[in-house]
This record gives structure tokens, C-alpha cells and sequence, in this order.
């Protein structure tokens, strides 16, 4: 190793002190040309499988053990590479604590991979997450069955985190209902307005016998949905007309035209109590997570559909999602093993478990689609989920909701405050 700076350094010597020297990114550049460049080979050019993986290692996870381990890919992992252990990072809460928690343990050296759900931009801003391009370059991951979210997900131009899940909401539409009323079955391109227009047609009756037009367990999902497509993925920029068109929209749907019911409000937000109306013949359209379609379509009289959330008039038809990721802690001391548990939870092997946990993979291949389809009730275009364009909207800088906004919007939509009160509170509190 002749003029190399780092002579005969053991190799797990040399990423060691690369991560810590240059705060979780490997320095190809002084590497290039010595023999160190060994050590690069071995870690980001070869396919992951048990032979990168030769050593005894330990993984300590932050935010996400418990789904993991129940949704069996743990155990998974562990039958190929026997000498991992992985084990919660926090004690408590099965892995899943608080940002500042897991901050903190990241800072000091205690994570190894780390669910990035609410955290991403405080990580990234210390420097607290490894860059994961150098193992993509190495072409050992089939990227283009990320179905794009891939690019979506980059910061600075660099990728940080790879997404095992996919979390989204769908209408899901009762045909009897709507043959009933003489309502035809909407397009996937239908607008927001079109919705009004067919839950209006759709709600009759009144009291014990009243059939809602849509039902929403959860309307932040729509409120969501409508100012993520209104400000391009940046909900924190919202202007107060923005606000106030999305808030009179969704109040006049309660209060005006009665096709969707009053929600009631819980310690997180709004949400409409169960059972679901849907499920016994009483609403013709509901708003679900893909993984609630058997629930809700166990009451439905005959032939069911699924539909996308409705759009704005101008844009393309597609699917507002968000992702469950993994990334790698730039203080760890286990690179290899934890790169292995990404490419496993996050591609082939992770997908197909997700998809018998009735998750909707973020790995679509036909064989995780056939697997979730075979989970989930077989209702006109439910395979679209798959096929739809993703669209995941910025993660960082404006791209969260204020606090404000979702005060708002609970106070409106439980009828404790009107439009212009809400929107006038939230300008205040700017």
C-alpha cells in the first residue's frame, strides 16, 4: 500500500474513521488510488448477500422496530444472515420513541438504522444520516420498481432514505348506491368539484335512515390531499385564500349540503366514529387507506370500485402518498450489515412481507402486487393503486403542516368556529 495515507489500516479501521471524520459521507476522493479503494469495493461494489455480512454484528433500530417485527421481516432477515442480531434503540414503545429521543441517540452513536418519519430534516441538518448513492451506483438494488418515488424522495440532490411502505388514501364507491341514484361511477380524473357534486347527489334520508354521498373517518386525509395539490407539496406556504377556498369547500359538504358527516374530535385531530357506514349500506363513498379495503367493503350489497382522491382541474391523475423509509445512521459502526437490512426490508423480500401484512409495498414488482392483491377484496380497479402515478410531495423546509392550520381546520369542520374566524386565527398566529 505504497503511498497510500492510510498504510496498513484494517478495513473496518478505515470506514470507521471515515464516517466519524467526515460526518457520515466516504471521501471517494482521497481514497482514489490507493489501496483503501479496496475497501470501497467491498462495501459499495459488491451485490449485497451473506458473503458482505461476514462478521457477528449487532443493528439497533429507532422508529419502525415493532412493524417490522410484526410484520415478519425480522425474522426474515435473521434466517439469511444468522450472525445479525437487530434490537429496538429505545427500551421502551418496542423502538418507536419521540424525534428529541432518537436525536439524541443518533448523536451519540446509539442507532444503527432509523425509520426517518418526522425527523428527516432535523437528521439531515446535523449531518446525522449517511448518504446512501455510492451503494445505489453499485447497482445491487433494482431501482425502477420504486415506481419513481426514488428521485421524490432526494434532498440536495443526494438520497438518504429508501421506502419500504407506502401510505395513501382511495375513495371507495358502493355501484348499487350509485345505480340507485342515477349517478354514474366517477372517472380516475375526476376533480374535487365532481366529488361534491356526486356526494350530493348521493345523500338522502335523514336521521337513523340517512345514506351519506362520503364518508371520511379521518377528513384531515382530504383536507390533506387538497392543500398538498393547491401549494405543489408545500402545505407551510399556504396562503390564507388557499385556506380559505380548501375550508369552505369541505364545511359546505357538512353543513350546506349534508353529504358528509360531522366529525367529532379526538386528542389527534377529527375523525368520524365508527362502524363504518360504508361497510352497512350507508354512505356510497368512503375515503380508506388501501390497507382498510376488506373492512370497508365487507357490507357493500354487490360491486364495488376504487378511485384516487379527487384532483385539482390542471393536474395529471395520480396518488398523494406518503412512505414509511429506512436510513443508516452516519454514526454507525456497522455499514455493511445495515445496508443489507435496507436492500432486504426495503426491496424484494421486505415488499412481500408488507404485502401479507396488508401494506401497500413501496417495491411494486408483479410478484408483491399479485401477493397484496390476494390480500385485499377484489373491487373494480383496485390493481390501479399499484398503476397510478405516485406523487410524493417535498418532505422538507415548507413541505409540514403548521400546527395552525390544523387548528383551523378542526375547529371548522367540527362547526365550533366559522371560515372566516378559523382563517383570520390562523393569520393571526402567522
Amino acid at each position: 500500500m505504497s503511498g497510500c495515507p492510510f498504510g496498513a489500516v484494517r478495513r473496518k479501521r478505515v470506514l470507521r474513521g471515515l464516517m466519524g471524520a467526515c460526518a457520515g459521507s466516504i471521501c471517494v476522493a482521497t481514497l482514489a488510488g490507493c489501496g483503501a479503494t479496496a475497501t470501497l469495493a467491498r462495501v459499495f461494489g459488491l451485490p449485497v448477500g451473506p458473503a458482505v455480512v461476514t462478521g457477528p454484528a449487532v443493528l439497533r433500530v429507532a422508529n419502525g422496530y415493532m412493524l417490522l417485527q410484526n410484520a415478519g421481516i425480522l425474522s426474515a432477515f435473521h434466517e439469511r444472515y444468522p450472525r445479525v442480531r437487530i434490537q429496538p434503540a429505545i427500551a421502551w414503545g418496542g423502538g418507536v420513541g419521540d424525534t428529541s429521543v432518537v436525536l439524541d441517540l443518533l448523536h451519540a452513536g446509539r442507532v444503527d438504522v432509523v425509520g426517518t418519519g418526522g425527523l428527516l430534516g432535523l437528521a439531515l441538518a446535523h449531518g446525522l444520516l449517511l448518504p446512501l448513492d455510492p451503494w445505489l451506483r453499485a447497482g445491487n438494488v433494482e431501482t425502477g420498481a420504486f415506481g419513481g418515488l426514488l428521485p421524490q424522495m432526494r434532498a440536495s440532490g443526494k438520497l438518504y432514505d429508501l421506502p419500504y411502505e407506502v401510505i395513501t388514501s382511495v375513495v371507495v364507491y358502493d355501484a348499487a348506491l350509485l345505480q340507485a341514484a342515477a349517478v354514474p361511477v366517477p372517472l380516475p380524473s375526476w376533480t374535487w368539484a365532481q366529488m361534491r357534486g356526486s356526494a350530493r347527489a348521493l345523500a338522502h334520508g335523514g336521521g337513523n335512515g340517512k345514506v351519506w354521498g362520503l364518508w371520511a373517518p379521518f377528513p384531515s386525509a382530504l383536507i390533506d390531499a387538497w392543500l398538498q395539490q393547491t401549494t405543489g407539496g408545500h402545505p407551510g406556504a399556504v396562503t390564507s385564500s388557499q385556506l380559505r377556498a380548501c375550508l369552505t369547500f369541505f364545511h359546505d359538504m357538512i353543513f350546506v349540503d349534508h353529504s358528509m358527516p360531522r366529525p367529532s374530535t379526538y386528542p389527534g385531530g377529527p375523525m368520524v366514529a365508527a362502524p363504518s357506514p360504508f361497510a352497512s349500506g350507508r354512505a356510497a363513498m368512503a375515503v380508506v387507506a388501501p390497507a382498510g379495503l376488506a373492512s370497508m367493503a365487507q357490507g357493500t350489497r354487490g360491486a364495488w370500485g376504487v378511485l384516487p382522491l379527487p384532483r385539482q382541474p390542471t393536474q395529471p391523475v395520480r396518488l398523494v402518498v406518503g412512505v414509511q423509509s429506512l436510513a443508516i445512521a452516519a454514526g454507525t459502526r456497522e455499514a455493511e450489515s445495515a445496508w443489507a437490512l435496507l436492500t432486504f426490508v426495503c426491496g424484494a423480500p421486505g415488499a412481500l412481507a408488507v404485502a401479507r401484512y396488508g401494506l401497500l409495498p413501496a417495491y411494486r414488482t408483479p410478484a408483491a402486487q399479485r401477493v397484496w392483491l390476494a390480500h385485499a377484496p377484489q373491487g373494480q380497479g383496485t390493481a390501479n393503486i399499484f398503476h397510478w402515478s405516485w406523487w410524493l410531495p417535498p418532505r422538507l423546509g415548507a413541505a409540514t403542516f403548521p400546527a395552525s392550520v390544523s387548528t383551523a381546520t378542526q375547529g371548522v369542520l367540527a362547526g365550533r368556529a366559522t371560515v372566516a374566524t378559523a382563517v383570520a386565527g390562523w393569520t393571526a398566529s402567522r
